[in-house]
């Protein structure tokens, strides 16, 4: 068995951070310390950075702030965002680029990058509209798009409001009232197509909420702004798995509800999990899955 030479440290903060200037790399900016950030790798190999927890906080705090670190020049640039905490939402019109618009501040939500090295941002627990004078948090159920080229984001799709259910729709169609409910730990991951993917999370389904097992495709190329399809999984939380048997494809094999599972799509286009919690008495699991397109 090789081995590795081992991890070498690339940066390191255990302070406030440093944001320097907006939009411009030095050597001297670095994140916050903070946790269950949502993360992403671009076409050019470039990492990225949005939101999370401080560390440590005992309070309800959020970060919104984006960055991004070349790996060449080894520089971290704050991107967008704020530099202060629990900052609010600016949806603007939905489906439409703004330089005004940002998600607002947030933990846990699900992210990955699309082929035309665009970030997708869904959900997580953080901070909704702003409310009477004070910072209303919960769980969200937004998706966003950021373009790094033009430096705008955009709200694709979702409500922006707290704790929201699902509406599901019909099982396999698309349809502009269709919406995945607000959840965290989610898995997500775009296909060679663009269309964003989502499954599970702890969070709302119809009518009650929990450990989720819905599978959510978002086509961005359809309606006016894009719509969602239930492509797989219950519309109830809690649901217990169906394995059938191990490596044969049945209609009736079918994941349990659980969160903070690990998501890929591979080169066919084929979609993978693993593992999760599934709830507070049997914990994580270990199980892999393979659905078929």
């Amino acid at each position: 068995m090789a081995i590795g030479s081992g991890w070498t440290d690339r940066t390191l903060s255990i302070s406030p951070g440093s944001y320097g200037t907006l939009k411009t790399a030095s050597v001297s900016n670095t994140p916050p310390a903070r946790d269950s950030a949502a993360s992403w790798t671009d076409a050019s190999g470039n990492f990225w950075l949005f939101g999370g927890w401080p560390e440590p906080s005992a309070n309800v705090d959020y970060y919104n702030d984006l960055w991004k670190y070349n790996p060449t020049s080894k520089e971290w640039t704050w991107m967008s965002g704020s530099n202060s905490l629990n900052q609010s939402p600016t949806y603007g019109t939905l489906g439409t680029a703004a330089t005004a618009n940002v998600p607002g501040a947030r933990t846990e939500a699900s992210s990955c990058a699309d082929a035309s090295g665009n970030l997708w941002l869904f959900g997580g627990i953080g901070i909704a509209l702003p409310g009477s004078g004070f910072v209303s948090s919960g769980s969200l159920s937004d998706l966003w798009k950021y373009n790094p080229t033009s430096g705008e984001w955009i709200w694709m799709g979702g409500t922006n409001l707290l704790n929201q259910y699902a509406a599901y729709g019909t099982q396999g169609t698309a349809a502009t009232g269709n919406i995945p409910g607000a959840r965290y730990g989610a898995a997500s991951w775009t296909d060679t197509f663009g269309n964003f993917w989502l499954f599970a999370g702890f969070g709302e389904a119809t009518y009650y909420g929990g450990n989720l097992n819905d599978l959510w495709e978002f086509n961005p190329t359809l309606g006016t702004s894009g719509e969602w399809t239930w492509v797989s999984g219950s519309n109830g939380a809690n649901q217990v798995s169906s394995y059938g048997t191990i490596t044969v494809p049945a209609p009736s094999n079918i994941p349990g509800g659980r969160s903070s599972t690990s998501g890929w799509a591979d080169a066919s286009g084929d979609i993978w999990i693993f593992g999760g919690n599934v709830d507070s008495t049997d914990g994580d699991v270990n199980d892999l899955w393979e659905y078929l397109q």
